[in-house]
């Protein structure tokens, strides 16, 4: 059973269209999970959630939610939610946290 923590992004396996997700709540039991580019919300069962969770690596480029582009230096983790350090096109150094991710990430 995976750990789910608000604020963490996920992608629903059998749902791709849906985008990235976000955990609203989790307990003992179930999962929700909103996905911003539909605006649709689901509840899953905790064992059988069809969710993968997303995580870039150093090397990557990921998209803010303001649309900028993050070139992915170092990988931060805190509580189980993770921080993305590197530089924008502009060359500035940011931190971006995941619940910040462009949400139509697929």
């Amino acid at each position: 059973m995976s750990d789910f923590i608000p604020g963490q992004r996920w992608i629903s396996d059998a749902e791709l269209d849906q985008c990235l997700g976000t955990v609203l709540k989790a307990d003992a039991r179930t999962v929700t999970v909103l996905f911003l580019a539909t605006g649709e919300t689901r509840t899953y069962a905790r064992q059988t959630a069809p969710l993968s969770r997303v995580a870039f690596a150093p090397g990557d480029e990921v998209r803010s939610h303001e649309g900028w582009t993050l070139h992915v230096e170092e990988v931060r983790e805190e509580d189980g939610l993770l921080s993305y350090v590197g530089r924008r096109d502009d060359a500035s150094r940011v931190v971006l946290a995941e619940n910040h991710l462009d949400p139509t990430i697929q």
